[in-house]
């Protein structure tokens, strides 16, 4: 299966990267543009599967007119990125009819989460009308998907077992795992691994002297070593070399 393409409309570097960053090991494929023609061009010559818009490029609220565009083209899903959740903005912005609004600063798991659920929905949203019971039970899927995402962000430092994440949703075990991994890219045992390693290199951006052993004890490891072998294996760097970066300035996320 080919992996779903999006195309990021985000005129600030560093922004672009962490976010081109976090889809792409997580299963997508990225465009990047820093330009309303150069992300309208993108569209027409590919075949995403959304569009993620930042409204407000150097010369204003650029990103609503790619919003208006894609509302006349009517042929993929979009969503904004922005600083401003004002009225103003909000009216302009529901005008074009976008699948989802992320206000920075914003979480990796807010991106994740919306861009799964936009492309679900765009993607339902022409089922006939025989199938709107089995469609409407469907779409409360990614809800109770993100249910379980924010128990798990809210409890890392907790034993957090699939069990309890599906005791969360109403589904058995096998449901939920087929479920979260659909929307997800990744099983919830991955994500809650991967959550951890996150956690973890934040701790080591805001603490440069706690002891890396305490971080992976705090964290819920079973050994200093499981955890040592995890975090190399999500970041092609150890604890330790990862401490080094971030104390030399290199470690950006």
């Amino acid at each position: 299966m080919e992996p779903k393409q999006i195309i990021l409309l985000e005129d600030e570097l560093i922004i672009a990267r962490h976010i081109q960053l976090l889809l792409e090991k997580n299963g997508y494929q990225v465009l990047r543009s820093d330009t309303v023609e150069k992300c309208i061009t993108l569209v027409k010559e590919n075949k995403p599967s959304l569009v993620l818009l930042d409204i407000n490029l150097k010369h204003g609220f650029e990103g609503i007119e790619v919003g208006n565009f894609l509302l006349k083209y009517d042929q993929v899903p979009y969503v904004y990125l922005t600083s401003y959740a004002d009225s103003r903005t909000l009216e302009k912005v529901k005008r074009t009819r976008p699948m989802g609004y992320i206000v920075k600063p914003f979480k990796g798991d807010d991106i994740l989460t919306t861009v799964a659920i936009a492309i679900n929905n765009y993607n339902f949203k022409g089922i006939d009308v025989s199938r709107r019971k089995e469609t409407d039970n469907f779409s409360e899927a990614p809800f109770k998907i993100k249910k379980a995402i924010r128990f798990i962000q809210e409890n890392i430092e907790l034993p957090i077992t699939v069990e309890g994440l599906a005791n969360l949703t109403g589904w058995d075990r096998t449901h939920f795992t087929r479920n979260f991994k659909k929307y997800m890219n990744v099983s919830p045992y991955q994500y809650v691994l991967r959550t951890k390693i996150e956690t973890a290199k934040e701790l080591l951006r805001n603490d440069k002297d706690v002891a890396i052993t305490d971080i992976s004890c705090k964290l819920g490891f079973s050994s200093h070593s499981n955890f040592t072998n995890a975090f190399l294996k999500f970041n092609d760097v150890t604890a330790e070399d990862y401490r080094k970066m971030v104390r030399i300035g290199r470690a950006i996320n």
